[in-house]
């Protein structure tokens, strides 16, 4: 059995794929390649790796992803009021949205504050 806790004996936060490659007996290249481009990996370690990475509960980094292309498929959406009830429709279509093309909504509130939105704004575009 695969041994889920850090070397202080504390449960480990977050699977990597280094927990992954050792779990399902292959190098993390293979891991990586298998979750991130699974037409490079034949389907045997594919689902050697698949099966692993769900027993570990992975989730992927989207901040690590992120570094090679700068992307990280987030979308930000600042509302001036978020208790207004007129921008409940708006929050909720473009949070579907988002998620139909596979990118994450953040949501923040300016508080009906040009200089907050402003704030705001800035400090999103640079996290």
């Amino acid at each position: 059995m695969y041994d889920l806790t850090a070397d202080d004996g504390r449960p480990r936060a977050a699977a990597t794929i280094y927990d992954i490659a050792k779990l399902a007996g292959v190098n993390p290249s293979t891991v990586s390649r298998a979750l991130n481009n699974p037409g490079r990996v034949t389907a045997k370690p594919r689902e050697i790796v698949e099966q692993a990475a769900t027993k570990l509960n992975y989730r992927a980094n989207v901040f690590a992803r992120a570094l090679p292309t700068g992307r990280t498929n987030t979308i930000g959406l600042i509302v001036s009021d978020i208790t207004n009830p007129i921008f409940f429709d708006v929050i909720r279509v473009a949070e579907t949205a988002a998620a139909e093309a596979d990118y994450t909504l953040v949501l923040a509130e300016s508080s009906e504050s040009p200089a907050k939105e402003l704030v705001v704004a800035r400090d999103a575009r640079h996290s």
